[in-house]
């Protein structure tokens, strides 16, 4: 069966994959960030990583961007079913500290142009077990120090006692 560990190790591997292939596409195509370098310097972290605390502080200081993997929750769509028909939904932060992060000219993608390739990357994949990624949101919060976004992606997927 698969779990939400899958999920998430399935979004990170397909993130940190996905935005190296992008820097490996010839910067003359036009298409925003392709060939960009910054793209695989990029932190990707799922919540339930050890240490995960310095690995956050280690990435803003260091790199100054950062896409964290928050942990999956669910709603069952039919609670009275013998099965858990679980849509599931996490949240990927992808935040910028500018002051680490921007260089000048700017060359590297702000957490807003971050925040699309993440949702561009996310949409429609497929990770075993699980129906399509939906990205359902992409929510700016606001903060004195730093741009975070809030990009929402669910899922469906069935499990019974037999299946955990």
């Amino acid at each position: 069966m698969p779990t939400f560990d899958n999920l998430t190790t399935g979004i990170e591997t397909r993130l940190t994959a996905g935005m190296a292939a992008l820097k490996a596409l010839p910067a003359d195509l036009k298409f925003p960030w392709r060939g960009n370098p910054s793209l695989t310097d990029i932190a990707v972290l799922v919540q339930d990583a050890v240490d995960i605390e310095n690995k956050i502080d280690e990435a803003v200081q260091k790199i100054g961007m950062l896409c964290f993997i928050n942990m999956p929750g669910f709603r069952n769509h039919d609670p009275l079913g013998d099965q858990v028909n679980a849509v599931i939904k996490l949240i990927v932060e992808v935040g910028e500290e500018p002051i680490v992060w921007r260089d000048n000219p700017l060359t590297k993608p702000k957490a807003k142009d971050a925040a699309q390739i993440v949702a561009a990357l996310l949409q429609g994949y497929v990770i075993n077990g699980f129906e399509p990624l939906r990205v359902m949101t992409g929510d700016f919060q606001k903060d004195k120090k730093r741009q975070i976004y809030f990009v929402t992606v669910e899922t469906l997927n069935i499990f019974d006692a037999i299946s955990v």
